[in-house]
């Protein structure tokens, strides 16, 4: 299993990398919704969907949901230019980033419910519906504010947060096995423990000093890119800790089986999933204290 899986990250890496940093916006955004419409097909059996016609229904309505977030992004650039405000244009496609600050505090009751009640939650079961409406926002907000991420700031900052999430996930998988005695959430994810956290913050740390060094990195936004990214990371493992939760509830071990060695592709980005809209809003606090 090991084997397959640096096999399968040593292919998939550098398509990655070569994707975020020079793939044109458009089809960075819709390979981007490609992987996320594939993870949706899988929440779907995780959310109790069982009818193949009932599941393309709920990828046709998250792939509406993201054409539509789009073309609302480009109605205002059209809108900007004819008026001559290009320069403000930036400014007049923050109308939906409201949106960002919703999908932090879901995941930030998500990491304290997780933290206080792990056998609650197990114990309790949403409806349907109410796991459907979740998947569909989740992964609809992390689509919507990667590509924001790439397209506001720079590439290079998508670039690093992917590569954060999955250093931090690698750092865990080695220190916890090595070293991990105490279990983080034991009833969801018995392989999560509380030294392998510390695993990833700690690799977290040790990027973050690289990237700012290497940048020159004045000390003040260092250490908010530091605090920043450290945040970013414990948010990362609760949204794996999330999709454990759904597996659970549903008696499944892995998402899917498209990826080998990994499951599904939903298990390969699920920390991912709660790390883009804080690492994203993180990034524009820090921003506008710079400006």
């Amino acid at each position: 299993m090991l084997f397959k899986r640096i096999i399968t990250s040593l292919i998939l890496a550098p398509l990655i990398i070569a994707g975020i940093l020079y793939l044109p916006e458009i089809y960075f955004a819709l390979i981007w919704g490609l992987v996320i419409l594939v993870a949706a097909w899988e929440w779907s059996n995780l959310a109790g969907l069982q009818k193949t016609l009932h599941r393309c229904l709920f990828i046709f309505g998250l792939a509406l949901s993201q054409l539509f977030m789009f073309s609302w992004i480009d109605i205002l650039e059209v809108l900007a230019r004819v008026a001559g405000e290009w320069a403000d244009f930036r400014e007049s496609a923050d109308t939906l980033d409201w949106l960002v600050v919703v999908a932090v505090v879901w995941w930030a009751v998500v990491a304290f419910a997780m933290k206080r009640n792990s056998d609650k939650l197990l114990e309790s079961k949403a409806s349907t519906t109410a796991r459907l409406f979740m998947g569909w926002f989740i992964l609809l907000m992390a689509w919507h504010f990667l590509i924001r991420l790439r397209h506001v700031w720079e590439p290079s900052l998508a670039l690093y947060l992917i590569l954060l999430v999955s250093f931090a996930d690698i750092a865990a998988y080695f220190v916890g096995r090595k070293f991990g005695k105490t279990k983080l959430a034991p009833n969801i994810s018995p392989g999560k423990t509380v030294a392998g956290m510390y695993g990833a913050m700690a690799i977290a740390l040790a990027l973050t000093l690289i990237v700012g060094i290497s940048f020159e990195f004045d000390i003040v936004v260092l250490i908010d890119f530091i605090i920043l990214s450290q945040v970013t990371v414990m948010f990362s493992v609760y949204g794996d800790l999330f999709e454990s939760l759904a597996k659970r509830h549903r008696g499944v071990k892995d998402s899917g089986r498209l990826i080998p060695g990994h499951g599904g592709v939903l298990d390969r980005i699920d920390g991912h999933l709660s790390a883009i809209p804080v690492f994203y809003l993180g990034i524009k606090l820090i921003i506008l204290q710079i400006l």
